[in-house]
């Protein structure tokens, strides 16, 4: 066996030590907040949102997990718990048979909530916009990898529609990403 001269030494231990500070840095970014709605009334946001548009979700490999360009009548519908948490339960059609998924939201600040579906994993959402009455709203992630459009009705006109992308597009978001949610 050949023994490593002392600046081999040297040369390993820098650069173990560059590829952990690395990994702290990479690890201890986080992503900036969204110019997220600071008054948003969390009982009034309760109820059933239709999905009207929406940056489309993939998880999993076919055919197990989902991609959400084949949801059709796609819902999210929000319950207060006694203890301030929210029940989600979000459904869609794929090939006509309807599924649902069930998670716990909580509220981190005024606009700003944690879903977790599953294993306490919890993932951040803000409220970048929101109508005055409660009839639209626009949901994303700070990441810029989730993005609803939602509404009240199963659809929009095309002015609330050209709006929610304007505010989508003011928070960074790509909004040549988006596409239609078919409603029945």
């Amino acid at each position: 066996m050949q023994k490593l001269g002392k600046n081999k030494i040297i040369a390993l231990i820098i650069i173990a030590s560059i590829i952990f500070v690395s990994f702290a840095a990479v690890m201890s970014i986080q992503p900036k907040d969204l110019n997220y709605v600071q008054n948003v009334n969390l009982q009034e946001y309760m109820g059933t949102w239709y999905a009207v548009k929406e940056i489309p979700s993939y998880l999993g490999v076919p055919p197990f997990g989902y991609d959400s360009t084949k949801f059709v009548n796609e819902t999210a519908t929000y319950i207060l718990n006694d203890d301030g948490t929210v029940n989600v339960i979000n459904t869609a059609y794929v090939d006509g048979v309807r599924t649902a998924v069930e998670g716990t939201a909580r509220q981190v600040d005024v606009g700003k909530i944690e879903v977790s579906f599953f294993f306490g994993f919890w993932a951040p959402y803000q409220i970048i916009g929101l109508d005055e009455g409660y009839r639209w709203a626009v949901v994303g992630s700070p990441e810029h990898n989730h993005l609803w459009c939602l509404a009240r009705e199963p659809s929009l006109s095309a002015v609330q529609l050209a709006k929610m992308d304007f505010i989508a597009e003011a928070n960074g978001f790509d909004v040549n990403r988006l596409v239609l949610v078919k409603q029945a």
